[in-house]
């Protein structure tokens, strides 16, 4: 349902009504999330895949990042994490633009719901508390979506925020998707090639936040 409203959102508003294009732009998305999620062959296997996705310049790769948050909704994913860059400028700008389309495909605000940069507060707190409870009267719960500046500082209270004994997530199976824009700057460990030198297994500040 989410990602149908996502295309028609595509036709509608960016003006792509080719079926090709429109089957290019639906495989991207399923092609994408299905590398995230466990096959039969590595169900109950303690594994972590990462997939790289490569887009030229002004290609739409945040609407390809949109089609991917559709269709990880329609697919029972609670959370999604863009690490947007390392400038505010462009941080503000993807934010405003994945908002921009969400919201369109939301129209009643019922599926998501958007932090920029993530402050632990109490609604924080009691909005990722209640999606590791179980409540028969919610069929479907709200997605949470963090937009956020690609540094250290940013990803490590984040990181903090989930491992709060309290909050108990870690032992709960919630589905959650990182997109990584920009992916080849400040991601990858700067360090690796001085690892293999020195023998050592140092990782950059910010490769190291995000493992």
């Amino acid at each position: 349902e989410t990602f149908n409203a996502f295309l028609d959102f595509v036709k509608s508003e960016r003006g792509i009504n080719d079926p090709y294009d429109l089957n290019i732009i639906q495989n991207n998305a399923v092609n994408i999330l299905k590398r995230c999620v466990y096959d039969e062959v590595t169900a109950g296997e303690s594994t972590k895949r990462t997939v790289l996705h490569l887009g030229e310049v002004q290609s739409g790769k945040t609407l390809a990042m949109c089609s991917v948050i559709a269709l990880a909704y329609d697919n029972d994913f609670l959370i999604s994490t863009v690490l947007t860059g390392t400038k505010n400028i462009l941080k503000s700008q993807n934010q405003n633009r994945i908002k921009e389309v969400l919201d369109v495909i939301d129209s009643g605000n019922k599926k998501f719901i958007y932090y920029s940069e993530p402050n632990e507060n109490e609604q924080l707190n009691t909005q990722i508390g209640d999606l590791i409870k179980k409540n028969k009267f919610i069929k479907k719960k709200k997605m949470i979506v963090f937009t956020m500046l690609k540094h250290q500082s940013k990803i490590n209270k984040l990181s903090n925020i989930f491992s709060k004994n309290d909050l108990r997530v870690s032992t709960f199976p919630i589905k959650s998707l990182i997109l990584d824009d920009e992916a080849d700057q400040a991601s990858p460990n700067t360090k690796g090639r001085k690892n293999e030198k020195d023998n050592n297994d140092e990782r950059s500040s910010i490769n190291k936040s995000i493992i």
